[in-house]
């Protein structure tokens, strides 16, 4: 039982990190989209041509 809390935690910390780094990645493209980089992200997103 106490190693299933354990993964739990670890769990929800990693989701809470994963959010914020995204929030923050999602603010800045918004503030600064001359800085964007439109090229590094075409390769990981299939139909994603930018323009």
């Amino acid at each position: 039982m106490r190693n299933n809390l354990l993964l739990m935690n670890v769990g929800h910390a990693n989701s809470l990190f994963m959010a914020i780094t995204f929030s923050i990645c999602a603010v800045f493209d918004l503030l600064f989209s001359d800085y964007a980089n439109d090229q590094g992200v075409a390769g990981f997103i299939a139909g994603f041509y930018p323009g």
